[in-house]
């Protein structure tokens, strides 16, 4: 029997991303006896000339929430009120009103429109103007509007959400109280609970993650280990940042390894952090640092300008606000591997990254600002302050070795992390797809896609399969081909 509910597909996928996202939505689909699905917008002319688009499209209903008319006249619409309502949010919505706020819903709204405005910036600007805050506040209330008309034209079953960051949050805090809601990450696609965050990376359902783990065995996570730190990784990034030309690097460095400046440290909202985004954080840090008597090291996100960033504009406004010398920080430049760099340190203080568990897989705990994963595992493989001042003091102060060093058994779970995130968790073997950055050039993105369509093709009972997985209640996170029915059988 059909179901009269219906299947929401937001706007922000990417084309190669709806190549496989498409059929994992036709088994859920299928599994539920659902035949009726919402676009947010029509998808592009590329993908209405593919065959498997046209015979998807055959098999269900589709509406559209937006086009090119009703677009406008919402927009004229939606611009009227935000300037309206800009006035309120210029002087209420600030980097201190982010980590005070305790109504959820105003939370989820805030931390998209912060985060909004900031991806709008110039490099090196470290606070919003109002030209910006007004685009971001338009882009909101805009969202939250389409929210607003989705609800309450459509009976929705599910939806299926291209992020969770920027604007597209409204839709994630709107959807996801009365809906099965799923966000797509880092070529993970996974189930959003309706009163907190759930990360690609943080598995908060720990029953699950202990399953995935327990699959895995040493001699897999060895022999990964062993290829991913010769640039032998399943992730692009990691390889080709671990194929950098080494250089002598001094040992017991003290190194901040730092983030997109202007990229979403919102994935996953931690309201029990202490820094309220990355500029808070890097800012405070250099202001704490610049009377060290240490030496500390400064490395740039390797792929920052692929994102469209040159962060060393933003290092240069903080040293000129904070009136530090150029030379009291030394950059680490992109001839430098991070395996290199995990090797020698001595501290290592990241955000939220991917370094924090690279570097335990050294033996050693990194600082951390934001959640990672589950808080049982964190705290034995990380240290994450609870306090501004306790920050100070791990920074400063001389810490002891054994306080930041792991055991061998610690080291080996770090490591099965890492082969659980690239193998297990991860569909981009499965795809055929890499990541795609803003500032990547056209002819990138035609490759990735045309990657994406032979593999999709070749493998589209696999998705039909997983969508029908999804349909369980404690399947959470998209699991690869290879694994998926040694671990859900």
């Amino acid at each position: 029997m059909m179901s009269s509910k219906k299947i929401f597909i937001d706007a922000g996928f990417l084309d190669s991303q709806i190549l496989w996202i498409l059929p994992i939505v036709d088994g859920y689909c299928k599994s539920l006896g659902i035949n009726q699905i919402v676009f947010q917008r029509e998808l592009s002319k590329d993908l209405q000339n593919e065959i498997y688009i046209q015979s998807f499209f055959k098999k269900y209903k589709i509406y559209y929430l937006e086009n090119k008319k009703n677009r406008l006249i919402f927009k004229l619409i939606i611009f009227c009120l935000s300037i309206i309502v800009f006035p309120f949010l210029f002087i209420f919505n600030s980097r201190k009103s982010l980590l005070k706020n305790k109504n959820w819903f105003q939370t989820q709204v805030q931390h998209a429109l912060w985060d909004t405005s900031l991806s709008f910036n110039k490099d090196g600007e470290l606070s919003r103007g109002p030209i910006v805050l007004f685009k971001s506040s338009f882009l909101i209330l805009y969202n939250l509007f389409l929210v607003t008309i989705l609800k309450k034209s459509h009976d929705l079953h599910s939806c299926f959400l291209s992020h969770s960051v920027y604007q597209g949050r409204i839709f994630l805090a709107s959807l996801r109280s009365n809906t099965i809601t799923f966000c797509q990450s880092a070529f993970n696609l996974y189930k959003q609970p309706k009163k907190f965050d759930e990360s690609w990376s943080i598995l908060k359902n720990t029953k699950t993650l202990k399953l995935l783990l327990k699959k895995i065995s040493n001699h897999e996570t060895k022999k990964y280990w062993i290829n991913r730190i010769s640039g032998k990784g399943k992730y692009y990034e990691s390889n080709f940042i671990n194929k950098f030309k080494n250089k002598d690097l001094k040992k017991n460095i003290n190194v901040l390894m730092l983030h997109v400046f202007r990229d979403s440290s919102f994935n996953f909202i931690d309201n029990n952090r202490i820094f309220s985004d990355y500029i808070d954080w890097v800012y405070t840090t250099l202001k704490i640092l610049k009377n060290s008597t240490d030496k500390w090291y400064i490395r740039y996100h390797p792929f920052a300008s692929r994102w469209g960033e040159n962060s060393s504009e933003f290092i240069n406004e903080i040293f000129r606000k904070l009136e530090i010398e150029p030379n009291k920080f030394e950059i680490l430049n992109n001839e430098i591997s991070n395996n290199l760099i995990f090797k020698n340190a001595k501290k290592i203080v990241t955000y939220s990254g991917t370094a924090f568990i690279e570097f335990a897989s050294y033996g050693k705990k990194a600082i951390i600002i934001s959640d990672v994963m589950p808080r049982k595992l964190q705290n034995i493989l990380a240290i994450k302050p609870k306090s501004l001042e306790v920050y100070k003091k791990l920074l400063l102060n001389n810490i002891k070795k054994s306080n930041l060093s792991l055991s061998n058994k610690e080291v080996n779970l770090a490591k099965k992390l890492i082969y659980c995130r690239e193998n297990i968790t991860n569909l981009s073997t499965d795809t055929g797809g890499y990541f795609i950055y803003r500032n990547d050039k056209i002819s990138t993105r035609k490759q990735e896609y045309k990657n994406v369509k032979q593999k999709v093709k070749n493998n589209s009972a696999f998705f039909m399969y997983l969508g029908k997985k999804f349909t369980k209640k404690n399947f959470t996170h998209s699991i690869s081909s290879k694994f998926i029915d040694k671990i859900f059988k």
